[in-house]
């Protein structure tokens, strides 16, 4: 516990809820710009296990965002070198790393597979992101949807059967989009990724897990931020049938 005693030593939270952080599985789906920063923030924080799933070798293009990685590391397995980074940091916690693009069988095979408490879902195509939304929906299994663009992000978090899923905001996905097209600054990503562990570890140790039905947008243009309370679309062809 000597590891984490600053944030022990914060009123209200103390050795149980650290515990319970501890007890805690949680599933990142990409951990580029984004999902890196919210590994790291869990991992800082003492998550107990990992299960990280992102396909696809490093390019430098990546390395204005992706805080796991490293230059010498360019031509290789991502997932293997987030995994690595994160054991060299903190090697107390445990990490299963998946080198796949997340479709329904594979993800539907992790979840049934491992017990998972939360998701974080950090994809940036709408593909993935409807399938991670289905079965965090269909297994019951917390989750927050966290994205950015440009100099804008947004984090939401969704209790199946209580609270908006993200086909219930976004039914369609936009006429144009190119998942390798928009502009990323890492400090963007970074701070939405921490946004997005900070709910996570409230939820989880139970420090607080009143985070969900609520969108919180920042435009880092001028640093100003918004909160959208979120209500479920009853004919959701995804959580619609689910009370």
């Amino acid at each position: 516990m000597e590891k984490y005693n600053r944030q022990i030593s914060h009123p209200g939270f103390g050795d149980e809820k650290q515990a319970r952080l501890e007890r805690s599985t949680v599933l990142v789906a990409g951990i580029g710009g984004l999902g890196g920063a919210v590994v790291w923030s869990l991992v800082s924080a003492g998550i107990g296990k990992l299960i990280l799933v992102h396909a696809g070798n490093l390019d430098e293009p990546d390395l204005n965002r992706q805080t796991l990685m490293t230059h010498d590391w360019i031509g290789k397995s991502r997932i293997e070198k987030a995994k690595e980074t994160i054991l060299n940091f903190n090697p107390s916690v445990e990490v299963e790393a998946y080198d796949f693009w997340i479709d329904e069988n594979n993800l539907s095979s992790l979840v049934q597979q491992k017990k998972i408490d939360f998701v974080i879902d950090a994809r940036h195509n709408f593909k993935e992101r409807r399938i991670i939304n289905e079965v965090c929906v269909n297994a019951d299994i917390p989750f927050s949807n966290a994205a950015m663009n440009a100099l804008e992000g947004y984090v939401f978090s969704v209790n199946p059967g209580k609270t908006a899923c993200l086909q219930c905001l976004y039914s369609e996905d936009p006429p144009s989009w190119d998942p390798f097209g928009f502009s990323v600054f890492g400090a963007v990503s970074s701070t939405i990724g921490s946004m997005t562990a900070i709910q996570v570890i409230k939820y989880l140790s139970g420090y607080y897990d009143d985070i969900f039905g609520v969108l919180v947008n920042v435009d880092f243009t001028d640093l100003s931020s918004r909160r959208f309370k979120l209500k479920r679309d009853k004919s959701c062809l995804v959580c619609g049938g689910k009370q």
